[in-house]
This record gives C-alpha cells, structure tokens and sequence, in this order.
C-alpha cells in the first residue's frame, strides 16, 4: 500500500510511503530513498518506485521523498547550502517517520548525489543504522591504478621492443602511481557530480560509523570506471579501519549509472533486498 504525505517545518515537503503487505512488522527500520540529484521521487526511469515497491514486499516500510525546490516538494528560503539542507531535510522526514510509527532506526538510500547525501546524513544523525550507496565515494590505490594501466600495458607489449623504451615506460608508470595517491586527483574522478572529501575526513567519518555499528553496502557500476575497478578497493583504501561485517561492496560492470535496463535494476534489487535480508533480518 503507498500513501501520500506533505510533512516538514513548512508541511511543504512531499514523500510516498511504501508499507509492507504483512501488518505487524512496523518495527523494522524504516527505508529512507534520497533524490538521484535533481530528479524527483520516482527516480531514473522509475526506478525507486520499484525500488520501494520491491523493498516492501520484504517486508520493509520504505519513504521516498523530494527535497525541497525538488519534484513535488515546495521551495524554502534558506540561508544554508544544498549539503546542510540536505541533511536537515531528511531529520524532518525521520522526525516525521518516528512521529507516525514510532521507529527511530533508518537505512538511507542514495544513489551519485544522493549518496553523498546518504553518508552527510548517517554521519549526522546516529539513527541511521544502515546505509546504500549506489555510485558514491571512492578514493583509488595502488592496485586501482595497477587495473587501469594494465590493458594499456598489455597492448604496449605488442609494439615495445627496445628495453630502453621498457624501462623508461616501468617509471612513467611509478610516476604516475605515486603522484597520484591522494583522494582528490580529478583526472580519474571526472565523472563524480559532488566534490570528494578528503581521504582524511573520509576515514574519520567511517571510523565514527564503524564505531556505531552502522552497516554499510557499496554498489558501483561500469561508469565508475575511472574512479573505481575491483571490489575491495574501500579497504584497500582505509587499510586502517576495521569494516568487518558492517561493510558490503559489489560492481556491476555491465550496469550504467541510473540502471536503464529492467535486467540492470533486477541486480541492482536483489542485491539490496540480499543486504537488507542478511543485516536486518524480518523478525515478524
């Protein structure tokens, strides 16, 4: 069953509830999915009504709701940036959420923007104990530039036959390697629509989830190429934080960013209702 609602300071925000067909499971955490940057509560191509749709049928209550000047949802006058309304709009939707049902646990769900909204808002508010970042935040290792620069090498071998060539291509290469290894280079993340944080502030904000036992999934696709190549690229990068079982990660090397194809969001589906199913159990 979906349901309607206007909610917020203003009463001025809009969001579609999604409810379980099984009634007494209200005391799961609740499914919060943010906007795909500018684009309303329906998501690319439909696909977080689906997404919603499908999250229910496991028995999950599950919100998608538009930030303010965004789909259904009114314009507010604000002095703070797009970042900070971000996360104090959606305290307003988990404010809203608790009111109605009295659940104080959420999992957020983003995907590109909303991503970094998703991490913004688990870092700020420690309701939050679950997180899906669709495309989100990568930062690149040696291993990382090792996958890139391979096929090129590989080609190379095919013309290169001289060792003077040989050996001045081995130091381009560790050139490039060690210039490369700080987490805002922004050849390799062109294709990222926010401004990466600080590898630094990154760590510490993950070691303040790690901390609270917040379980993370990482979902990357072909498009994030540049910026991502092998799954355990997230500790690879933050070798100093213990993930454990809290963190998750796939690639969907044959899927694009907004999931265009209905095989491509069957993925991308049953790899979140997996997560959920493996980290926050159906206890009805």
């Amino acid at each position: 069953m979906e349901k309607a609602f206007s909610f917020g300071q203003y009463n001025s925000m809009a969001g579609i509830l999604t409810e379980p067909g099984t009634p007494g499971q209200n005391k799961q955490p609740i499914v919060i999915i943010l906007n795909a940057g500018l684009v309303h509560h329906a998501g690319p191509h439909r696909m977080t009504v689906e997404l919603a749709r499908t999250i229910a049928s496991q028995g999950y209550m599950t919100f998608r709701f538009d930030l303010s000047a965004i789909g259904d949802s009114a314009a507010r006058k604000s002095r703070l940036s797009y970042e900070e309304r971000a996360v104090d709009e959606t305290k307003e939707a988990m404010n809203f959420l608790s009111s109605l049902y009295g659940v104080n646990k959420f999992i957020i769900i983003g995907l590109c923007t909303g991503a970094d909204n998703a991490h913004r808002v688990a870092v700020a508010d420690k309701r939050v104990i679950g997180c899906v970042f669709l495309d989100g935040y990568a930062y690149p290792t040696f291993r990382f530039y090792l996958y890139r620069i391979l096929p090129k090498a590989h080609k190379l071998t095919q013309k290169i036959v001289n060792p003077k060539k040989w050996i001045h291509l081995a130091r381009k290469i560790t050139k490039r390697i060690t210039a490369r290894d700080n987490a805002d280079t922004s050849e390799y993340m062109e294709n990222v629509y926010w401004k990466l944080p600080h590898k630094e502030q990154a760590a510490k904000e993950y070691a303040e989830l790690i901390s609270r036992s917040v379980c993370l999934y990482f979902i990357f696709t072909e498009e994030q190429i540049l910026s991502f190549n092998y799954t355990n690229q997230i500790r690879d990068s933050f070798k100093n934080l213990s993930f454990g079982n809290l963190l998750s990660v796939d690639l969907f090397a044959l899927s694009d960013h907004t999931y265009t194809f209905m095989s491509q969001q069957k993925l991308l589906f049953s790899g979140i209702k997996n997560w959920l199913g493996a980290n926050f159990p159906n206890k009805a």
